[in-house]
């Protein structure tokens, strides 16, 4: 799947701006966080945990 880049930098979760939830996501990201633990934070978010992770390594 082809996940286009974020507009915003730091907009991880694909809702167009940078918040408490990106934060969210790049912490357990960065400290090696399981496909699992990334799902529960991710909310409403229509990105795989996959697309989530390749986002905060750009």
């Amino acid at each position: 799947m082809l996940v286009a880049a974020s507009a915003l930098a730091g907009d991880v979760d694909g809702d167009d701006e940078f918040d408490a939830s990106d934060s969210f996501l790049i912490h357990p990201t960065k400290l090696a966080g399981t496909g699992t633990q990334l799902e529960q934070s991710k909310g409403a978010s229509p990105r795989t945990t996959a697309d989530i992770r390749m986002n905060i390594d750009d």
